[in-house]
C-alpha cells in the first residue's frame, strides 16, 4: 500500500510502486530458473530409455507404441472412446537427495483436454510416504499441456520432502482425443547453487525494508484512524496465510467452512417414510459400475484420477480458494474505509499490487505454488471487498442523514 492521502502524482508513489513490481519480477526470477541447481548425479534411476521398449515401466501399455527415430521414442494415442494412458517409474530411496530433476523431450499432436487438471498430457513426480500415498501440496509438476506442439524440452527440479519414502515418475495421456511422443527421460540428483541461499535472503531482506517503506508512514498519519489498523491487521492474517505451509492452512479453512455450513445447514439428509411408518435416511451416491465380488468398481477415469492426483489436493482445492477471496475482502474493505479520499485511481491499483504480492511471496514456501486462477481469487476478493466497502458508505450515510432530520 502507498500513502493514498498524497497526489496521484507524487515521486515517492511511483518509487514504490516501481519498487513493488521490480521486486515481484525478481522473485519470479529467483525461483522460476531451474539453473539455479547444479547437477550432483546423473541416471539416478536406471533403464529410463526405450530402447527395450516398456517393460521397465508400469502402468497402461496399451495404446502405447515404440518408435525407432534417431532415439527410442514412445507414442500415445488416444483411442476413438479414450482411456486414460499412463506410464510408471518408482524412484526408490529418494532421501539420498534432497532435489531431483527431471527432464523429457515431449511432441504434443491435437491433444484435447478436459474439465479437470489431469485431462491433458503431462510429466509429473508425486511423493508418497510411509504408507504409500501421496504426500499433498508437495511440488510434483515437470509439465502439463495440451493442443499441438513440436519437439520441445522440459525439465523441473522437484524438491526431496522428509516424509517421502518413494518418488514416482508418472508420464500420461489423458483427455478426449490427440497424441503424444516421449523420448529423452532424465532423472538426476540436484542441489542448490552456492549463490541461491545469498539471494533468497537478499529477496527477504528487500521484502522487508519495502514493506517497512510503504507502511510506516501510512502508520504514522493515520495513528488515529481505527479502520487503518483493521486493515492492517487484516494484511497481516492475510501474509501469515500465504507464508504458511500447505496442508495446514487448507486443512484449517476447510474445516472452518464445514462448520460453518453445518451452523447453517436445515436438513442434513433427506428423509422418506416408509410404509411401516418409520423414517429412513437416503444419501446421494455418485454412480459407480456395477458391483462385482461386492464392491462398486471404479471407472478407469476415477482410478486414474486417484493415480495421478492426491486428494487432499482435489477436496481442499476450494478451501483455499475461499481463504484468498475472503482475506483479501476483508483487507480491501477495511482499506477502502480508512482512506475515503484517496484518489480512487490509486487506490485501486495499491489494492491489485498487493493481491499480485501476496501471490508472488508464496514461492518462499515448499508447500504452495502460484498460479493464475488464485490471483483471480485474491482480485475477486478486491472486487468482493471495494463493493461491500461503497454499499457500508452508501448505508451509513443515509442512517446519519436520517438521524439529523428533525422530528416534525
Amino acid at each position: 500500500m502507498i500513502n493514498l492521502q498524497r497526489p496521484f502524482a507524487s515521486n515517492a508513489v511511483f518509487l514504490k510502486f516501481a519498487a513493488t513490481l521490480g521486486l515481484i519480477t525478481l522473485t519470479y526470477i529467483l525461483f522460476g530458473v531451474v539453473d539455479r541447481f547444479d547437477t550432483v548425479a546423473t541416471n539416478i534411476v536406471p533403464n529410463l530409455s526405450f530402447e527395450n521398449g516398456v517393460k521397465h515401466w508400469f502402468g497402461s501399455p496399451k495404446g502405447v507404441t515404440l518408435k525407432n527415430k534417431p532415439l527410442p521414442v514412445v507414442e500415445m494415442r488416444l483411442a476413438p472412446n479414450p482411456k486414460p494412458l499412463i506410464l510408471a517409474r518408482t524412484i526408490s530411496d529418494p532421501n539420498r537427495f534432497t532435489h531431483i530433476r527431471v527432464g523429457a523431450d515431449i511432441k504434443l499432436n491435437g491433444v484435447q483436454r478436459g474439465p479437470v487438471w489431469w485431462e491433458q498430457a503431462g510429466v509429473i513426480v508425486r511423493s508418497l510416504n510411509g504408507k504409500g500415498r501421496k504426500i499433498p501440496f508437495w511440488p510434483y509438476n515437470v509439465v502439463m499441456k495440451s493442443g499441438t506442439a513440436d519437439w520441445d524440452r522440459h525439465e523441473a527440479v522437484i524438491p526431496v520432502s522428509g516424509d517421502a519414502q518413494a518418488m514416482r515418475l508418472l508420464i500420461f495421456l489423458n483427455g478426449r482425443a490427440g497424441t503424444m511422443e516421449v523420448t529423452n527421460i532424465t532423472i538426476d540428483s540436484a542441489i542448490p547453487s552456492t549463490w541461491v541461499p545469498y539471494g533468497k535472503a537478499g529477496l527477504i531482506t528487500a521484502w522487508g525494508l519495502l514493506g517497512l517503506w510503504i507502511l510506516a508512514p501510512l502508520l504514522l498519519a493515520n495513528a488515529r484512524n481505527l479502520s487503518a489498523y483493521f486493515a492492517l491487521v487484516a494484511f497481516l492474517a492475510t501474509l501469515a496465510a500465504v507464508l504458511a505451509p500447505q496442508p495446514g492452512l487448507s486443512n484449517v479453512t476447510t474445516q472452518t467452512l464445514h462448520t460453518v455450513v453445518s451452523v447453517f445447514k436445515t436438513a442434513p439428509e433427506k428423509s422418506i417414510a416408509t410404509k411401516h411408518g418409520e423414517v429412513a435416511k437416503t444419501k446421494t451416491l455418485k454412480k459407480t459400475k456395477p458391483v462385482k465380488n461386492g464392491a462398486p468398481q471404479r471407472s478407469s477415469a476415477s482410478k486414474f484420477g486417484a493415480m495421478v492426483a492426491s486428494p487432499q489436493d482435489i477436496l481442499n482445492g476450494s478451501g483455499s480458494s475461499v481463504s484468498h477471496v475472503i482475506s483479501h475482502a476483508a483487507f480491501t474493505f477495511f482499506t477502502v474505509l480508512a482512506f475515503p479520499f484517496a484518489a480512487r485511481l490509486l487506490l485501486l491499483a495499491s489494492l491489485i499490487t498487493a493481491a499480485a504480492t501476496t501471490e508472488a511471496l508464496q514461492v518462499f514456501v515448499i508447500s504452495r505454488t502460484t498460479n493464475w486462477d488464485d490471483l483471480a481469487m485474491n482480485l475477486t476478493g478486491v472486487a468482493i471487498g471495494i463493493t461491500f466497502a461503497l454499499a457500508w458508505r452508501f448505508i451509513r450515510r443515509r442512517l446519519f442523514t436520517r438521524s439529523r432530520i428533525p422530528a416534525a
